[in-house]
């Protein structure tokens, strides 16, 4: 017996919360902001959700300020910006697709020891909606 004949090819994807992808794909959309909190592997995530668009900017701009270098890999972030996630229209009037892959959170508190949340300044964070086991409307402190 050939050892491929035994070989079979394996699909797996873990499944995307139909809620929490319609709030991201309306926020990339329309660029505004709300609360959420997620839970991922165990640990509770509080933040304003954002579009792609306005964590790719503001990635953007901070990276920026770290000189030359800085300068060049900001680059980068405005063209996603621009290129990815700038929400546009069909001849037909209805918005195009933006990804909707990752959700984007800016002002986050992470839960810590004690149940309390730790706030993380000036960080942003990118998270595959793949890997949300959880979310609440809304932030909890």
């Amino acid at each position: 017996m050939n050892s491929d004949e035994n070989i079979q090819e394996v699909y797996a994807r873990t499944s995307i919360d139909a809620n929490l992808f319609f709030l991201v794909n309306t926020v990339n959309r329309f660029d505004f902001e709300m609360g959420v909190t997620i839970l991922v592997k165990g640990i509770v995530i509080t933040g304003l959700l954002i579009s792609g668009q306005k964590y790719h900017r503001e990635m953007a701009q901070g990276i920026a300020k770290a000189g030359t270098v800085g300068e060049a890999l900001a680059g980068y972030f405005r063209d996603t910006a621009e290129n990815m996630y700038a929400p546009s229209k069909n001849e037909e009037g209805e918005y195009n697709d933006t990804p909707c892959n990752y959700i984007h959170l800016k002002d986050i508190s992470m839960q810590g020891g004690g149940g309390g949340f730790n706030k993380l300044n000036n960080a942003f964070l990118r998270v595959s909606l793949e890997e949300v086991d959880g979310h609440i409307i809304g932030n909890v402190s």
